[in-house]
C-alpha cells in the first residue's frame, strides 16, 4: 500500500483527536477537507469546530477559535479571522474576508469579494468592501 503524505496526517489528526476524546481535533467527517482548510494555531490556542454537513473549498483559510455551524458552504478563496463565530446554513461567496471576533447570523449570504468588518445578522445578505447589507 502506498502512502502518501496526506494519509499520514490524516492519521495524526485521527490519534490526537483518540487522545483528546472532551475536545476533538477536528470532526472526522471534516478530514477529508483537510488539504484545503489550514487550521491556524490550533496547538498552541483553541480549537476551531467546523459543524456537520459543512463544506469547504480549495484555497481556504480559516484562523484559530473559530465556531462555524452546520451545513455551511465555504467557497473558493474564503477567509475568516480567528475567534469568529458562524451560525448554520450560510454561504460564503467566492474570496470573501471575515475579520476576526466576527458573529455571523444563521442563513446569511456574503457576496463575493465581500469584506465582513461588523456583525451580520441572521436571514441577511452582505456584499462588498466594507460588506454593507442588501435587501
Amino acid at each position: 500500500m502506498k502512502v502518501n503524505h496526506y494519509t499520514l496526517l490524516s492519521l495524526v489528526f485521527l490519534a490526537l483527536s483518540l487522545l483528546m476524546k472532551s475536545t476533538p481535533l477536528l470532526d472526522i467527517k471534516v478530514l477529508k477537507f483537510f488539504n484545503t482548510l489550514m487550521i491556524d494555531k490550533t496547538f498552541f490556542s483553541y480549537f476551531t469546530e467546523i459543524g456537520n454537513g459543512t463544506q469547504i473549498d480549495t484555497l481556504v483559510q480559516i484562523a484559530h477559535n473559530v465556531k462555524i455551524g452546520k451545513n455551511c458552504t465555504i467557497t473558493g478563496g474564503t477567509q475568516i479571522g480567528g475567534s469568529s463565530v458562524i451560525g448554520n446554513d450560510v454561504w460564503f461567496s467566492p474570496c470573501s474576508n471575515i475579520n476576526n471576533n466576527i458573529q455571523i447570523g444563521d442563513k446569511s449570504f456574503i457576496g463575493i469579494g465581500s469584506v465582513v468588518i461588523r456583525n451580520v445578522p441572521k436571514n441577511s445578505k452582505v456584499f462588498g468592501n466594507p460588506a454593507r447589507k442588501i435587501d
